[in-house]
């Protein structure tokens, strides 16, 4: 994101970066259950500011390597952070919902990984992964998704329902 000399991210590609990503930030926020959620990669804290629109009272945590990239100002005495990358995560409590939107394409991909993802989640928890389409020509990071991938990594851990967000993204809801 675009930061002037000072590192604050300039309110133009704020606002764009926000309206490019509304439709999957509703997407991910209408699957969300609560009243505890944890956003691994929570970036500008977007999707949390959703929540905390919707739902004063509930317990939101966001990680995120780049905290300084918080931009959403009433967010920063409503919602817990933790400047922590992906691999270094380590918290005390389950959650009734873990996010992980736009992470998984950035990180070394392995088994470990979808224990990581499940290991905050409460027994009857929910976890909503969303990736760029494998074949969206924009993508970066350093694994492409598929589908299949999709399905092979996180079949078993509970009902899965698979959905699109146009041509960009893809993602699993996952019950456990």
């Amino acid at each position: 994101m675009k930061k002037n000399p000072k590192g604050i991210v300039d309110p133009r590609a704020l606002a764009t970066y926000i309206k490019s990503h509304k439709e999957l930030h509703d997407k991910v926020a209408s699957y969300v259950k609560g009243p505890s959620v944890l956003d691994i990669g929570c970036g500008l804290g977007c999707i949390l500011n959703i929540l905390r629109q919707k739902h004063s009272d509930w317990y939101l945590v966001g990680v995120d390597p780049n905290y300084t990239d918080l931009e959403i100002e009433s967010l920063k005495n409503s919602v817990v952070f933790y400047q922590q990358g992906f691999d270094h995560i380590q918290l005390d409590i389950k959650f009734n919902t873990v996010i992980c939107t736009e992470v998984l394409e950035h990180v070394e991909f392995s088994d470990d990984t979808v224990k990581q993802l499940t290991e905050y989640l409460l027994p009857d928890g929910r976890l909503i992964i969303t990736v760029p389409n494998e074949n969206y020509s924009k993508h970066h990071g350093r694994t492409k998704w598929s589908t299949e991938k999709l399905r092979k990594y996180f079949n078993g851990i509970g009902n899965e329902t698979e959905f699109e967000i146009g041509k960009r993204y893809k993602g699993m809801v996952i019950d456990k």
